[in-house]
């Protein structure tokens, strides 16, 4: 997860629904991590099993659920809404040897709570600004991955997947 243009730095976020499992890896690098600065961060997928299962959820968060910035100019809390939905899938094609798995997740966010104005208000009255103390900040981020995998033989496996994220 390095990429060595960047300084070994790289900026994909990751959907609960895309990751199984993470190994953080500090020191003693394998060589397939060569070149790597800083830590390897290894997050793994899930893979469908033998028992057909699922599940989904729904999370938000709300203006009167959270406190104020600390640098808040004002005592009114800026809007906050938070809305995350998840469904995820997985299952055998054929018993033993082939599985699927599916996830998808939509994040709708009003980040503004996090990008407070601090001008003063005698220097926005100077200025003739007439803006609140909050700077919109609207997000909708959809993650999908799609991924079957086929036992060859002990211990042999191989996987097709497919991970899609629009911000």
């Amino acid at each position: 997860n390095t990429q060595k243009r960047r300084a070994g730095l790289r900026q994909l976020p990751m959907s609960e629904v895309l990751i199984l499992d993470v190994k953080v890896v500090t020191s003693c690098y394998a060589p397939a991590f060569g070149q790597t600065m800083g830590l390897v961060y290894n997050a793994g997928t899930p893979s469908g099993t033998n028992r057909l299962k699922g599940q989904g959820s729904y999370r938000f968060q709300r203006q009167p659920l959270v406190s104020l910035p600390f640098f808040a100019p004002t005592r009114v809390k800026p809007p906050t809404s938070d809305n995350n939905f998840t469904v995820d899938t997985g299952g055998p094609i054929v018993k033993d040897r082939t599985f699927f798995f599916g996830a998808f997740e939509n994040t709708k966010r009003d980040l503004s709570g996090g990008r407070v104005i601090t001008i003063a208000p005698a220097n926005a009255a100077r200025l003739g600004l007439n803006e609140p103390g909050y700077m919109p900040a609207v997000g909708d981020t959809k993650f999908a991955i799609g991924k079957v995998d086929h036992v060859l033989g002990a211990p042999h496996r191989l996987s097709v997947r497919h991970i899609f994220f629009d911000h």
